[in-house]
């Protein structure tokens, strides 16, 4: 491909609102199927067009979560959504095992909430400081479709804790029921400013 075929190719890419993480790879899948259709005889025109209709799917404007405004192409959707799985489970899981931990010693929970708030305030400092996140973002932050869960599951936690925990187990664990909720929501926070930061998703 010459420059103004590739120029062609990056327009129309551009057009199509990627993240730039993103943008980047499926720009080099398309270099090289066009290359590799050229080199079969094909001329640049079809071959773009062959494999325009061969991501067509994937370009798709589609909602990412069913608590996200706004719409974005299929594949970016995908990814996100596989980084939110991961979110979710990760969070869950170190939720989880901090729960255990105040099981066995009780004292801990306050330690916990404590560190976790103190490597978040580092985490959003960071990211202020080093630009990956702007004041429009920090907004955004709350109320990312993965911080708005959290809000969802502390929520539903507290009033678990406050009205049902006693009825449920011998003892009253409303207290580590609370830490739980918002041990959660403090990892997703610091999950969603690392991946930021990596840039892999756009808060």
């Amino acid at each position: 491909m010459n420059l103004a075929e590739k120029n062609t190719v990056i327009d129309f890419l551009k057009s199509k609102k990627l993240s730039y993480p993103l943008y980047k790879e499926v720009l080099d899948h398309f270099f090289l199927d066009i290359d590799k259709k050229m080199s079969e005889g094909m001329g640049f025109h079809e071959a773009f067009i062959q494999v325009k209709l061969k991501w067509h799917d994937e370009f798709k404007m589609v909602s990412p979560d069913i608590l996200s405004i706004g719409r974005i192409p299929r594949i970016e959707a995908r990814i996100r959504q596989s980084y939110y799985k991961a979110i979710f489970k990760n969070s869950f899981i170190i939720a989880g095992v901090f729960l255990l931990f105040q099981l066995l010693y009780p004292p801990m929970q306050s330690y916990i909430i404590v560190g976790l708030s103190f490597i978040f305030v580092l985490f959003f400092l960071h990211s202020l400081i080093s630009r990956n996140i702007d004041v429009l973002q920090v907004f955004r932050l709350f109320f990312h479709p993965m911080a708005t869960r959290g809000h969802a599951l502390v929520f539903g936690v507290f009033l678990f804790g406050e009205f049902f925990s006693k009825d449920f187990f011998e003892k009253d664990y409303t207290a580590f029921i609370r830490t739980f909720g918002i041990t959660y929501t403090l990892i997703v926070f610091i999950l969603l400013l690392r991946f930021q930061k990596n840039k892999k998703l756009v808060l």
